[in-house]
């Protein structure tokens, strides 16, 4: 048959009749959708969300969900134009109302701006900026990466750095974040250095400005210096010439 190239999770209201997870909140709906993306991906598969406009904007940490990897596909079904979708969404379901040849009635029509792209493709470790934070926070995370044997880097601007980690360690330092409401960046060893880099610049550039504002405040002190002796040469010449006379 036909190679599954994603695996989506459809989240939506239940209908007329109140269903018991429409009243989740976004932290459990996007705990949800990690860990469904962390399975299917475990399983070597992409995985993604399907959602309309609603829960995409208010049920939903899409945030997180991208940093995890996970797809986004909206339905929002109307005329008008979303340009801003190409950058927020992997695909689009814009109407209900579609006719394709070969199928009777109405069909769903969906715009695909990425491709999905299966775990084993993706580089298979990863490292996680989590924050800023709260100190109550820093120490959950941090006691979660540290029970997960992840190496630790603190910064000291609030956020904590943690990896290289497989993809079952980021889901789950992923999900604790999304559930403390987080954000999550997912960075390279090379993207660390050049931040590492920028931030030993700036230390350098400091020093390097200070210690320009001590030469010269020393030069000032020196030229000072020059003319009170200079001052005392024509004292002492006077008196000579007073001796003398």
């Amino acid at each position: 048959g036909k190679q599954v190239d994603c695996i989506y999770m459809d989240i939506e209201t239940s209908g007329g009749n109140p269903g018991r997870a429409d009243g989740n909140s976004k932290q459990t709906w996007t705990a949800a959708a990690l860990a469904f993306c962390a399975e299917c991906q475990a399983a070597g598969y992409a995985a993604g969300v399907y959602a309309n406009l609603s829960y995409m904007s208010g049920k939903l940490d899409t945030a997180a969900l991208k940093a995890a990897g996970c797809r986004l596909w909206i339905a929002h079904y109307t005329d008008a134009a979303h340009p801003e979708y190409r950058e927020q969404y992997d695909m689009w379901q814009y109407t209900s109302s579609g006719a394709v040849d070969g199928a009777e009635g109405r069909v769903d029509l969906s715009r695909q701006y990425t491709e999905p792209v299966k775990p084993e493709e993706e580089t298979a470790m990863v490292i996680l900026k989590i924050g800023p934070m709260s100190a109550g926070d820093f120490e959950a995370i941090k006691a979660k990466a540290q029970s997960l044997a992840l190496p630790v880097q603190e910064p000291g601007d609030g956020t904590l750095i943690a990896g290289p980690m497989s993809a079952d360690d980021r889901a789950t330092l992923e999900a604790l974040a999304a559930s403390l409401l987080l954000p999550v960046e997912a960075v390279t060893e090379t993207e660390l250095e050049n931040q590492e880099a920028q931030k030993k610049i700036a230390e350098l550039t400091a020093k390097v400005d200070s210690l320009t504002a001590q030469v010269s405040t020393l030069t000032a002190q020196a030229q000072q210096a020059q003319g009170i002796i200079a001052s005392y040469k024509e004292i002492i010449k006077k008196v000579k010439e007073i001796v003398n006379a």
